[in-house]
């Protein structure tokens, strides 16, 4: 049965907190931070398929952060790997930048620190993967994010 949340219903000056706290839970653990003066607003839906989720999901212009204290505070054995359907979208971790056009994606490690900015309502489909079902660990960890299009790896730069 799929998951949806919405903060339509939510009071405005309620949004931030709970928009959060809804992507904490069914995510990982992420400080959220408007990018610009739009109010806060977002959905999300998901299905559980196994352990792993897929998920449709639309912010309005935010930054999604996850850094040292909330991976240490609230693990995850999680990678993911967003598609980007319309819009732009970015994101850096280890050092690396990967700018997401639409019919690009990204894999990434939640077990390591991020961050993700979702520059409009554009949605985004996203999958996450368990580490141990999926034994790649490893060999993605040092390179993550990696950029994907048409099955092609794509080019990830330096930041």
């Amino acid at each position: 049965m799929p998951i949806s949340v919405s903060t339509d219903p939510i009071r405005p000056a309620e949004r931030t907190a709970y928009w959060t706290e809804a992507i904490c839970r069914s995510f990982a653990s992420v400080e959220t931070k408007p990018l610009g003066s739009t109010a806060v607003s977002g959905h999300f839906e998901f299905v559980e398929i196994g352990d792993a989720k897929l998920v449709r999901f639309d912010s309005s212009p935010q930054c999604y952060t996850r850094n040292a204290r909330l991976v240490n505070m609230a693990g995850s054995d999680e990678f993911m790997f967003d598609f980007q359907r319309r819009g732009r979208s970015s994101i850096v971790q280890a050092g690396n930048e990967s700018t997401i056009e639409p019919g690009y994606g990204v894999l990434y490690d939640a077990r390591r620190t991020f961050e993700d900015r979702l520059y409009g309502p554009e949605p985004r489909m996203r999958k996450t993967y368990p580490l141990v079902r999926d034994g790649c660990a490893r060999d993605c960890r040092a390179g993550t994010p990696r950029d994907f299009r048409a099955g092609r790896a794509g080019k990830t730069k330096r930041a």
